[in-house]
């Protein structure tokens, strides 16, 4: 039974957040600008005990990276395409090294621009680098591109991050969604709505 009510158990996608029969959770690598509405995830994933080099012998560990960018800066839209491409590279270099690495998710907080504008060009982004990863490396890595204007739940944000990051990869491979999107409802749900 689906909930409408915002983190309920039983909202759509909640259902990966938590291992199943003693499967191994998904670990997260946190990088990129300290933004405020990360503070729950940071304080959960310490980057010193979540760095890149300590994955590399992780096995077969699902890996999630978390990259947050501060985009009030961005004025323009060549400035956020040139901030997509640095994460883009990013997340490409971190895939050679991770070969578990399953997600990517890229949060902006704060962009000025249009949002229209700014969500079809994480759109494209999202798909360049699920692109890119499959054809430089042969992994299927879902990228999800997140604005958030105005996140006034950190913790709602943080459970939203972790249910993505558990999900199976299967399930869809590039979305750019607003916080609007995931306030009521899973990442995964928003992702497959954008299609219906």
């Amino acid at each position: 039974m689906f909930s409408s009510k915002p983190g309920a158990e039983t909202a759509p996608g909640a259902r990966h957040a938590r291992p199943a029969n003693g499967q191994i959770a998904p670990r997260l690598i946190i990088r990129g600008d300290a933004l405020s509405c990360f503070t729950l995830l940071q304080r959960r994933f310490r980057t010193e005990v979540n760095a890149p080099p300590q994955f590399e012998a992780a096995g077969a560990n699902p890996v999630s990276l978390v990259i947050g960018r501060e985009a009030s800066r961005i004025t323009s839209r060549r400035g956020l395409s040139i901030l997509l491409r640095e994460v883009t590279n990013e997340c490409v270099a971190l895939s050679a090294k991770l070969p578990t690495l399953h997600h990517a998710i890229v949060v902006l907080a704060h962009p000025v621009l249009d949002a229209r504008v700014a969500l079809a060009a994480c759109e494209r982004a999202a798909t360049r680098l699920h692109e890119q990863v499959a054809r430089e490396h042969g992994d299927y890595l879902v990228a999800t591109f997140l604005l958030l204007t105005d996140c006034d739940d950190p913790d709602l944000l943080a459970r939203r991050i972790l249910d993505r990051a558990a999900q199976p990869q299967a399930t869809d491979s590039a979305c750019a969604l607003s916080w609007s999107d995931i306030k009521t409802v899973s990442i995964e749900f928003a992702a497959m709505n954008q299609y219906v």
